[in-house]
């Protein structure tokens, strides 16, 4: 009897606090948005590992049926399909599995809620993806424009450029998958801390600097450069989002490559305030730092770097 009101009460204070925070938005002109979104998934996590999946569909039903009563259906629905990454996740530590079957389950959820939103039903939610990328492109334009007299593209140059940019422009799923992954790590990283602290799960983190691309991958990954990029000099057609697509993968695996190796530095040097460098680096010139990835990957700098420093210690 204790068990079930207990479970009775915690649910309802989740409710209680979820439409306090629909309520604040709401009066603030929907300025916490894109906060309450990323919020969200949080209580529901604590509550169905707590308890189990069934309770936290009644509590993720129940803060869907208030945000419709007391905000507009768009944010009704984008706050229902929010909660589904809480149930996601929380499913998986609550039936203990593998965390990386659990942030491949959140994941996949997560893509599912972002493609439906800014892709499949944009124009209902206020979002207008083809919109946004011709923002970007004139955007580019005008730069281009204004310190260059080449008359190269906008495409182009970022094709050379930045990555990141021309999967924006060329591929329209790519934003919401990036914002989906960025999403998944959020929420891993404050479950982790959360749940630890309220002694509800114990979940392990594999240190960032364990993280390594086998030379295998590395080769390939170096053959799908040198093709891709004789592709578009020789100026071959007929393939380009097959290659385009396979060039930002393989660029992808030295870029992250790149940041593990620049962070494991910061890690050594114990300069933690330099974190948020190596985001903008990667965002700004990411090239530089995929020139890193590969350098990490067939040297053993990053392994260097470590023993010195146990040695010093």
């Amino acid at each position: 009897m204790k068990s079930n009101v207990r479970r009775i009460t915690d649910g309802a204070m989740i409710v209680a606090i979820m439409g306090l925070l629909i309520v604040l938005d709401g009066q603030s002109g929907m300025l916490l948005d894109g906060i309450l979104f990323w919020f969200i998934p949080i209580p529901i996590i604590i509550y169905v590992v707590k308890y189990n999946l069934n309770d936290g569909i009644v509590v993720a039903v129940s803060v869907t049926l208030l945000a419709f009563i007391i905000s507009l259906p768009h944010l009704a629905l984008l706050i229902g399909f929010s909660s589904l990454i809480g149930l996601a996740y929380g499913y998986g530590i609550n039936r203990k599995l593998n965390i990386t079957k659990t942030l491949l389950i959140t994941l996949i959820t997560t893509v599912i809620y972002y493609f439906l939103s800014m892709i499949v039903f944009a124009k209902f939610f206020g979002y207008d993806p083809v919109a946004e990328i011709a923002e970007i492109i004139n955007f580019f334009t005008n730069i281009l424009d204004n310190t260059t007299k080449s008359g190269i593209d906008a495409v182009t140059f970022l094709r050379w450029t930045n990555p990141f940019f021309a999967m924006l422009i060329l591929f329209v799923p790519f934003l919401p998958i990036v914002i989906s992954v960025l999403q998944t790590l959020v929420t891993h990283l404050f479950s982790v801390v959360l749940l630890k602290r309220l002694k509800l799960a114990d979940i392990e983190i594999k240190p960032f600097y364990t993280i390594s691309v086998s030379k295998k991958v590395g080769i390939m990954g170096i053959i799908v450069l040198i093709l891709s990029y004789a592709y578009f000099i020789l100026g071959i057609k007929g393939y380009n989002s097959i290659v385009v697509i396979s060039q930002f993968l393989a660029q992808l695996v030295f870029i992250i490559s790149g940041s593990i190796l620049l962070l494991t530095i910061i890690a050594v040097k114990q300069k933690p305030i330099l974190s948020p460098l190596v985001g903008l680096l990667i965002i700004v010139f990411p090239l530089i730092v995929m020139v890193l990835g590969i350098i990490d990957v067939f040297t053993e700098l990053r392994i260097n770097f470590i023993r010195r420093a146990v040695n010093e210690r």
